[in-house]
């Protein structure tokens, strides 16, 4: 009698560890709400890639969606993006944008929500070999900033820290930009910061070994940027 419950003992325990083993080999925590999907990802590093997409062939990524605002459909520029940005440890001056209130950065490991826009910020962002780019502040410290920002009913997302821990948030269905923002709110977002969509709305993760897509890839041709969390 002993002897079994002891086997039995040993069985749950090596099942606890691999539970736990499973679940530290997914990239990509997905959430859902009754409106909202909540990507939390695990990375090391986060990078602003420009010109050309990255693609899921790069294994270190876990994931990738559209960052700044892109201005025409020309040839890539880092002129054609939306607002001054870092991409490779370098600064870039890029279209001056009026909805633009604010940058998101990442350096020697740490990442900040910055309302304002300030170069001289993004210099030393640079300086330090990080990245960052130019959006429409949405929240911060937990007051909503921004709710006008589209009058269309479509879906949206961004960039948020959530009970400290950065996400991607986007919309479950098509709604109004103020519900977006006021769901996000509710669920106690204290910072956000918009990702464009638009008609690229196409984004990927990977949960594990598998990749997940976001929407369809109808315009990736005329996107300018990507935000890319790393392993």
């Amino acid at each position: 009698m002993k002897f079994l419950i002891l086997n039995l003992m040993l069985f749950m325990f090596a099942g606890c560890n691999t539970t736990k083993r499973n679940l530290e080999e997914y990239s990509v925590v997905r959430e859902i709400t009754d409106s909202l999907v909540i990507y939390t990802p695990r990375f090391s590093s986060i990078d602003l890639v420009c010109g050309v997409e990255p693609t899921s062939a790069d294994s270190s990524i876990v994931f990738c969606c559209a960052a700044a605002f892109t201005h025409d459909y020309v040839e890539f520029s880092h002129s054609n993006m939306e607002g001054n940005h870092v991409s490779g440890g370098k600064f870039y001056e890029g279209n001056p944008c009026k909805v633009n209130t604010g940058h998101f950065v990442f350096y020697e490991q740490e990442w900040r929500f910055v309302y304002g826009l300030s170069d001289s910020l993004l210099l030393d962002v640079a300086d330090r070999n990080g990245m960052g780019f130019s959006q429409a502040i949405l929240i911060y410290d937990g007051e909503i900033k921004n709710k006008k920002l589209f009058s269309v009913e479509t879906n949206f997302r961004s960039l948020c820290e959530l009970d400290g821990k950065l996400c991607i948030i986007e919309t479950k269905c098509p709604m109004k930009f103020a519900s977006f923002v006021e769901a996000m709110k509710s669920l106690g977002v204290s910072n956000s910061i918009y990702l464009d969509m638009g008609g690229w709305a196409y984004a990927w993760y990977r949960n594990g070994t598998e990749v997940e897509e976001l929407f369809k890839d109808l315009h990736s041709e005329f996107m300018t940027n990507w935000i890319v969390f790393r392993k």
